[in-house]
């Protein structure tokens, strides 16, 4: 008697090899119908980072988790990037822990389980894993160039897309945590952008102290880039976020070759310290009032700390520049209500260079889409933790949100450059 061979499931995960902020399609099949399994995603960037879903098999014992619901785990609804998103430091990890890939020249290698049953996240081992698959996620294609920057005070890492350019320059900083950090200008560039990562602190033979920077560094960054023959003439844009924010306004305000700034979570006011400029007056710091600040188990929140920033606003409306301001508005660091009530009593002409973007309990770190979240996390420079703020599922709108809307707004007011359609896409994706 001829006997029914039994299926074996099968976990996929396509592409399976993509940028950071490109969505993945994870499929189960093989299972038998309406069978609960748990999938279970996880990377090691120094700290264990997992996520987990639940899912029951439909009449064929199969899942798609674009499709079909999670009833549970670190997320729960439809959404095809809940395995990523939702990761949280794995069980003995910090629960502070910040994900950040230090090296942009490898990815980040996910693995991804599918387990019996539905378990709680201190509950998968991946050991008893019925199959399992990995996938690579970058933030440079490979195709990308990187060049160590060191001219004259400038210190950096610049990415070239593929190809002679000339291509759109962007100037991204991160904030006062110091050191170099690459990745969003890595992925800049992997969507057809020249662009500088720039330290400013801390990395190199660069200041160790907020109150040792001055305005001309950056404002040597943006004629470094514009002069560069990869760059096009259009303007130079800048990425910053917190006080790489802060920067990019007083940049886009003291020179006419900024044409374009994203700010991402930054105060409208310089913030902490004074900023010294060669040959001229200091740009004068809103001082921190350590009465507005708050102590809780998760660390410390400045958000009400900076008191009376809005009568020392970067003058940016003399700037012929545009503007894109990214606010969540659980941000717990600064007040950023704030910043409405002064784009909106700014002349009409020069409200029409200003758009905002504020999302509902998102917190101050909104970095590239699928990054997960981070509420608090240790600061180098303040020595002690401090919060973030935000929520996790609106977080993760708000990073998805706000990345295409970043790239639309560089393209729109930077120009296309070589091997760009239309569209923002980049060529260099396919280099995958």
């Amino acid at each position: 008697m001829r006997t029914l061979a039994t299926a074996v499931p099968k976990l996929t995960v396509s592409p399976q090899t993509a940028l950071v902020d490109e969505k993945v399609c994870v499929k189960v099949s093989g299972l038998k119908p309406s069978q609960r399994v748990t999938l279970h995603a996880s990377l090691t960037e120094k700290t264990v980072f997992a996520a987990c879903g639940h899912f029951t098999g439909d009449e064929h014992g199969c899942i798609n988790v674009t499709t079909q619901a999670s009833c549970g785990g670190t997320y729960t609804g439809v959404d095809g990037m809940g395995l990523l998103w939702s990761m949280i430091p794995a069980l003995g990890e910090s629960k502070m822990a910040r994900l950040s890939k230090r090296d942009v020249t490898e990815p980040f290698s996910v693995h991804f389980s599918l387990l019996e049953g539905h378990l709680d996240l201190n509950q998968c081992d991946v050991k008893a894993a019925i199959v399992t698959t990995m996938t690579e996620r970058w933030y440079k294609a490979r195709s990308v160039k990187q060049i160590t920057v060191r001219e004259g005070r400038l210190r950096g890492s610049l990415f070239l897309p593929a190809g002679d350019g000339p291509f759109p320059g962007v100037i991204d900083m991160f904030g006062s945590t110091g050191g170099l950090v690459e990745t969003r200008a890595a992925l800049l560039a992997s969507h057809g952008f020249a662009a500088l990562a720039l330290g400013y602190m801390g990395y190199d033979d660069l200041p160790k102290d907020l109150n040792d920077l001055d305005l001309d560094y950056f404002l040597d960054a943006v004629e470094w880039l514009q002069s560069q023959s990869a760059i096009c003439l259009n303007g130079i844009g800048v990425v910053g976020v917190s006080k790489g924010a802060e920067l990019a306004m007083l940049m886009a305000t003291f020179s006419p070759k900024v044409a374009a700034v994203v700010n991402i979570s930054g105060c409208l006011a310089f913030t902490f310290t004074d900023l010294k400029r060669i040959g001229a007056e200091a740009i004068k710091g809103v001082k921190i009032d350590l009465g507005g600040v708050v102590v809780t188990d998760a660390g410390i929140i400045t958000r009400d700390a900076y008191r009376g920033w809005e009568l020392a606003t970067i003058p940016f409306w003399q700037s012929e520049a545009n503007f894109l301001l990214v606010y969540g508005e659980d941000d717990q660091c600064w007040n950023v209500h704030g910043a409405k009530m002064i784009v909106n009593s700014l002349p009409a002409e020069k409200r029409k260079n200003v758009e905002m973007q504020f999302y509902p309990s998102a917190g101050h770190l909104i970095e590239p889409p699928y990054t997960p979240h981070c509420y608090s996390s240790f600061h180098k420079i303040a020595g002690m933790n401090l919060v973030w703020g935000g929520s996790p599922k609106p977080h993760a709108h708000a990073q998805q949100d706000a990345w295409h809307k970043a790239l639309s707004f560089l393209h729109l007011h930077l120009g296309q450059g070589q091997g760009q359609d239309q569209g923002g896409n980049s060529e260099v994706k396919s280099s995958l």
